[in-house]
């Protein structure tokens, strides 16, 4: 029975946080739900010490808090960063035209951003130098290639196809062809049929 208080504790949580989002004291967003969550989840371990939970109860009771707030954090964070949700709020007032599309969205910025934190957590390093940052490349770094490989994994897991911008033959961006193969031609023939 003890598991159950895991849902009000957890509403408490998402309460705190909606209520501290909008107040604008310091942090990110992120930031402020893992000080309230921990708060709450303080507050649930001494809820069930008080209630005679044994220590079985108590960890079910905490798993459970603990996927809800990871659940929660996941939608919250998809829903305030994903370009895919932005383009679609954005379209549910009405159609816009391709070049409407391309001027809300700051394309340049959006990619800058992405490159920086991909730097930043040592995925992407520096490749060959240029006078114009635009003839700059950046290569994939031994750590990113590993990402990528978890995720083609996870791609072929989940049955989502693997697909392969074109770039110059130059890059070290891409895998293996033959790691790929079977997805390339399926995706050929969806673009033929198009």
């Amino acid at each position: 029975m003890e598991l159950f208080w895991g849902i009000p504790w957890f509403l408490l949580a998402v309460a705190g946080h909606a209520l501290a989002v909008r107040l604008r004291f310091g942090g990110t967003p992120v930031i402020k739900f893992f000080a309230i969550g921990g708060s709450v989840a303080l507050g649930l371990v001494a809820h069930l010490a008080i209630v005679g939970a044994d220590s079985l109860e108590v960890a079910a009771t905490l798993t459970a808090f603990a996927l809800m707030c990871e659940l929660y954090l996941f939608l919250f964070t998809l829903v305030g960063t994903s370009v895919s949700v932005r383009l679609l709020v954005t379209l549910r007032r009405g159609s816009l035209s391709q070049r409407a599309i391309d001027d809300l969205f700051e394309t340049e910025g959006m990619v800058d951003l992405r490159i920086a934190r991909l730097r930043a957590a040592d995925l992407l390093e520096p490749g060959e130098s240029s006078t114009s940052r635009y003839d700059s490349t950046l290569r994939i770094t031994p750590r990113g290639r590993r990402i990528v490989l978890v995720f083609l994994a996870l791609k072929r897991f989940f049955r989502h196809p693997i697909s392969i911008p074109v770039f110059p033959s130059k890059t070290s961006l891409l895998p293996r062809p033959e790691t790929c193969a079977a997805s390339l031609s399926i995706d050929n023939r969806k673009k033929a049929r198009i």
